[in-house]
Formats: structure tokens, sequence, C-alpha cells
């Protein structure tokens, strides 16, 4: 069951499609097979969940590409038999984290204690409970997750709720989602702190561009992509004529850094 879990996680889908149900009512493994080579692999590597990772992601199978193919799309629309790989969305907590590495801004260290109130100050009902919302640049499995009212950044990107045992989670897309990642405070602070570390890291716009892409997407942006933003810079800048050149740098690319943050090939397992 914890293999199928690992492999749903890298996967999207387990090779059990029902993860909480390995009875007569679940969906039968698309390859048994390798289900159980994959448990005998964990057992004999000491239950290590490192190992089997690293097994998995250095597999053909997950580094296909996630282009289709005409004839394979036809015989297997669902992509169950894994001829490419499946994209699909960073859930909540990976996509902060992401946004906290690429800008510089990770706290890698462990928290401690949420700064709650002081207890003699508790005055606390069923019409009136406890709720905070406590901000940190730690990573997001240390954000405090409410039963009674759930975090809510992570509520707004389909993270588990903490009432239930949920085996998958059920992804949406929807205009909020869009609307906190043009214009959130915590959006807007990553791609500033991005646009720094690149100024800082390059002089020449060419030179920063390249690593803004790396960065960001990690890979070399295409000729068309790398003109079309040159000219997003170089237009930024002239529209709005500052007179003060590293201030109007640092507008320019963090503008671009909310472009990169913000885009598909950012926010998807491609």
């Amino acid at each position: 069951v914890l293999v199928n879990r690992i492999w749903q996680w890298h996967f999207g889908q387990g090779i059990v499609s029902t993860p909480s149900d390995f009875g007569f009512r679940g969906a039968r493994p698309t390859h048994p097979e390798l289900l159980d080579w994959l448990t005998a692999e964990f057992i004999s590597a000491k239950w290590s969940i490192k190992h089997l990772h690293r097994v998995i992601m250095q597999s053909r199978v997950y580094q296909l590409s996630s282009v289709d193919q005409s004839e394979a799309l036809q015989v297997d629309p669902e992509n169950r038999l894994l001829w490419k790989h499946a994209r699909r969305p960073l859930d909540a907590e990976s996509m902060r984290d992401a946004m906290l590495a690429v800008s510089g801004k990770l706290d890698r260290s462990k928290p401690g204690p949420h700064p709650f109130p002081d207890v003699n100050t508790w005055g606390f009902t069923i019409h009136h409970p406890f709720h905070a919302v406590y901000q940190s640049n730690q990573r997001s499995v240390y954000l405090m997750q409410q039963r009674n009212r759930r975090n809510p950044y992570l509520e707004l990107f389909d993270s588990a709720d903490p009432n239930v045992s949920i085996a998958k989670r059920q992804p949406t897309v929807t205009p909020t989602q869009a609307l906190f990642l043009m214009n959130s405070k915590f959006v807007h602070d990553q791609a500033d702190a991005l646009a720094k570390r690149i100024v800082s890291a390059a002089e020449t716009t060419e030179q920063r561009m390249q690593l803004a892409f790396e960065m960001g997407h990690g890979r070399q942006p295409s000729k068309p992509d790398f003109d079309a933003a040159v000219n997003f810079i170089s237009n930024y800048q002239e529209k709005l004529a500052n007179p003060d050149q590293a201030a109007s740098e640092q507008q320019a690319w963090s503008a671009l850094a909310r472009v990169i943050l913000t885009s598909n090939r950012f926010l998807f397992v491609d």
C-alpha cells in the first residue's frame, strides 16, 4: 500500500487507482508485477523510502516526456500504460515551497512553536472559536492547519481536508486561484526577491535572462521566448520612464519574475 502511495505521488495515479482500497471492491493493479517488484525492493532496502524514491525517479518511465503521441493516445487515452509522463499541477505545498526556494527566501530550519495567544487571555467559545494564520518562510509542512477553519492559501489550492482521511486530492481550476497568483503579497514578495537575485548575479540583459529561465523553469528558453522576454524588459522600463536606473531595473525584472512564477512551466510537473 505504501509503495502504491509513493508511486501515486510521482505519477499522479497509483498502480492501484484506489489507494485506500486493495480489496475486492477496489481497482485491479495496472502493472501487478511492477508493484510486487517495487515492494520487494522496498523491503530489501530495509524499508527505506528514500531508496524507493531514487529507484522510481531513475527509471525510464519517470523520465518520459509529457508530449502526446497520436497512436498511443488512441489506444490508451487515459495513459494507464504509462506511455508518457502525466502532466499535472504542483500541489499547494510544493508550489509555495518552490516559490520560496527560487526567490532565495526559503528558511530550511525547523521552526519553533506557533505564537499562540497567552492561555490566560483565552475566551474562545463554540460561537467564537480560535483562528489564526501564522505566516513564515519555513516549508509548507510547518504551516498550521486547523480543523474548524483551514489555512486560506492551502484551501484555495486544494490541500487535504484535515477532518477526513483523503487518499487523493481533487484538483480544481478556479478564477480565485488565478487572482491569488496575480495579486497576492506572497507572490509579489517572492518575485521581488527573485528579481534581486537575477540582477545581482549577472550584468547584461542576456545573461540575466538566461539565469531567470534557468532558475524559474529549469531550462534554457527557446529563441522566441528569449526574444519576447527581452522585449518585455525593454518595453517595461521604457514605459516606467524612471530616471532611477536601479529602481527601474528592479521593477522590470520583478514584473518578469511574476510572469515566470505564475507560468504553466513553473506551476506544472511537465
